[in-house]
Formats: structure tokens, C-alpha cells, sequence
């Protein structure tokens, strides 16, 4: 096989020779210089790879309803050796290391009642929002309602620094992909009406969903978008458009426009 390989190569680089009308040595010291070169170059500049984004909640729909499970795989599991435990109830061990072990468990045990106690807290506020934004789930962040952390706190029976922690940089798993707990809150925006309820997720979709149908030729002006608003029963400053157009990336009429 390798005096076929090697026969198959002398051939290939005949013939290269014979096309290029080269030297026979120069081709094949062109051929060496080309197996050392790198294929994909641009791996280098790569860096790392992107971890793989694990959810600490997983959305499942059961009994007709949407439920919300703690994920298993996010889960640290913690456990005393039961080694220490014989040893701890053994009375051959000495005293000194008896005392020692106690403290060790008592220390573990907090710990462990500690991750339990955050698990329920995440598990009962990840329920409560999704029972509470039951119209995101269904129709998108138009669906949004207002919602704060001080609502969702009391609702659970916790403070509502406690609710902040337990959902930070935490995620869940939705119908709509993997979102941050945090993006399940919204912010009131004052209405004409007073028992009015409208988020800031609304009017953006709102903003968005204009602004995708709109003329490219004639695009809305932010003072357009506030009567096109309007029309829809939702009351909103023009500067308040604005900010929320430039917080979608989404650039001016004037820089919009495009000639037909």
C-alpha cells in the first residue's frame, strides 16, 4: 500500500511539473510548504468556544396549563459521604475529630438547606411569573403586562431583595427560547384611563410591528408613531418613542427612507 502511495504521489507531481513547467524539486518543495499551511486559518482568531446556555427553569405544559419545573442538569447536587457519618457515630473515633466532624456537618447542612431554600424561592417566583404573563407565553411581548419585582414578592411571601437575588442572572426555557427572568417584568406606562394597564414591552412591540409595515418610501416620524399609537387606545410622549426606537436599534424616519 505505502509503495502505491508513494508511486501515486510521484506521478501527481510529474504531472504538476509537466502543467506548470516547473522543476520537479521546486513542485515538491511547494507541495511541502502546502501541507504545513493551515486549513482553517481562521480558527486562531476564534477564541473559545460559546458555552452551552443550560436554563435553571424549564417551561412544561401539563394538565392543560403551562407549568414551570426546576432543571435537573443546572442543579448542583450536594451530599454528606456517608464515611463521615460512620465515623461521626463510631466510638473508637477520637474526641478531637468527633468535635470537628460536627462542625463540618453542621456547616454542610446549612449549605445544603441554604441551595434548597433558593431552589424553592426561584421555583415559586418562576411559577408566579409565568401565571402572571400567561399572554406572553400565548401571544409574544405584545402580551407583556406591567409587572415589578415588588408584586411578584409579595405574591410569593418574600422580600423583595430575595426575589432580586434569587433571579439573578438566572433563565428559563419558554415556547419564545431561552429568556432572562428579569425580561418577564415590565414597566407601567401611565394611560389616560386610570385603571389602564400597559407595559413598556407592549408599546415596543407596538413600535416594531409600525414601523415593519410602514412605507419605505415615506417612513413614520416619531410624532406619527404617536398618533398611529393613539389610534390603538395607547398613550405615549413622543420623546418616549424615541427612546424606545433607539433602544430597538431601529434608526430615524429621515435615515430610514428609501428612494423607490
Amino acid at each position: 500500500v505505502c509503495e502505491h502511495f508513494e508511486l501515486l504521489i510521484e506521478r501527481q507531481t510529474a504531472a504538476l511539473a509537466r502543467v506548470t513547467g516547473a522543476d520537479i524539486q521546486d513542485v515538491e518543495e511547494a507541495c511541502e510548504q502546502i501541507r504545513a499551511l493551515n486549513p482553517k486559518p481562521g480558527r486562531a482568531f476564534a477564541g473559545e468556544p460559546s458555552p452551552t446556555l443550560v436554563p435553571d427553569l424549564v417551561m412544561v405544559w401539563r394538565e392543560g396549563h403551562w407549568d414551570v419545573d426546576l432543571n435537573d442538569q443546572a442543579l448542583p447536587r450536594l451530599a454528606i459521604n456517608r464515611t463521615y457519618h460512620r465515623m461521626l457515630s463510631n466510638p473508637e473515633t477520637p474526641s478531637e475529630a468527633r468535635e470537628f466532624l460536627q462542625r463540618k456537618f453542621r456547616h454542610a447542612g446549612w449549605v445544603i438547606r441554604a441551595i434548597d431554600e433558593r431552589n424553592t424561592t426561584l421555583l415559586a417566583v418562576g411559577r408566579c411569573l409565568i401565571s402572571l404573563q400567561r399572554e406572553f407565553i400565548e401571544q409574544g411581548r405584545a402580551g407583556m403586562r406591567p409587572l415589578t419585582q415588588l408584586e411578584v414578592a409579595q405574591l410569593v411571601g418574600r422580600h423583595p431583595s430575595t426575589v432580586s437575588r434569587a433571579i439573578a442572572g438566572k433563565t428559563i426555557d419558554t415556547p419564545h427560547g431561552i429568556l432572562r427572568l428579569e425580561q418577564l417584568f415590565a414597566s407601567r406606562i401611565p394611560q389616560a384611563e386610570p385603571d389602564a394597564q400597559i407595559s413598556d414591552a407592549r408599546i415596543k412591540s407596538e413600535i416594531t410591528q409600525l414601523i415593519a409595515e410602514e412605507d419605505a418610501a415615506r417612513p413614520l416620524s416619531d410624532e406619527v408613531l404617536v398618533r398611529r399609537l393613539a389610534e390603538r387606545h395607547i398613550t405615549v410622549a413622543r420623546r418616549t418613542i424615541a427612546k424606545y426606537r433607539s433602544s430597538l436599534k431601529i434608526l430615524p424616519a429621515h435615515l430610514r427612507r428609501r428612494r423607490r
